[in-house]
């Protein structure tokens, strides 16, 4: 059972113990929401699919009125890849250990490769 307390926590509990805080006043249940998925809810028309842009419209008419900051960058500008993901954890940690980069030594894959990247 779920409940949520007074200060807006919330908490996964055994039945017995959550009814006992909920008797008490300590917390209420917090009821789960419904089972249907998005594409579930689009078919029975509860919530309209809003089509964010028509197909047939150019990448000018798209963008129009949108901040340069949140306009989609050119590809000229997208970062190289650098064959790190290609690597294991293993591999990763030789390459920064060459590399004189200092990783912790139970990090994952993913953390080394962005202490390498960060070291470039």
């Amino acid at each position: 059972m779920r409940i949520q307390y007074k200060t807006g926590g919330q908490r996964e509990v055994r039945d017995s113990v959550g009814r006992r805080l909920v008797r008490v006043g300590i917390a209420r249940e917090v009821k789960s929401g419904t089972y249907q998925t998005r594409d579930m809810l689009a078919a029975t028309g509860a919530h309209p699919v809003i089509e964010s842009r028509p197909d047939d419209a150019e990448l000018g008419e798209q963008t129009a009125g949108i901040g340069n900051s949140i306009q989609p960058v050119d590809a000229v500008d997208l970062p190289v890849d650098d064959e790190l993901d290609a690597l294991d954890a293993d591999q990763l940690r030789a390459l920064a250990k060459e590399r004189g980069v200092r990783v912790h030594h139970n990090a994952g894959a993913q953390k080394v490769r962005e202490a390498l990247r960060a070291a470039q």
